[in-house]
């Protein structure tokens, strides 16, 4: 999971890139899906729904 410019090369190589509901447009684009943000337990939303 990331939100900034810099986690780009990291969602690319994964399987399951996840965006932070905060994160940069572009991030938000290379995703499979959006989680809220970090304010509002978007990380862990992020690993419940990998644990699903």
């Amino acid at each position: 999971m990331g939100d900034s410019a810099n986690d780009l090369e990291m969602l690319q190589a994964v399987g399951c890139p996840i965006a932070m509901g905060n994160a940069a447009p572009q991030v938000q684009a290379a995703a499979a899906r959006t989680v809220a943000d970090n304010s509002h337990d978007g990380a862990a939303q992020a690993i419940l729904s990998c644990l699903e």
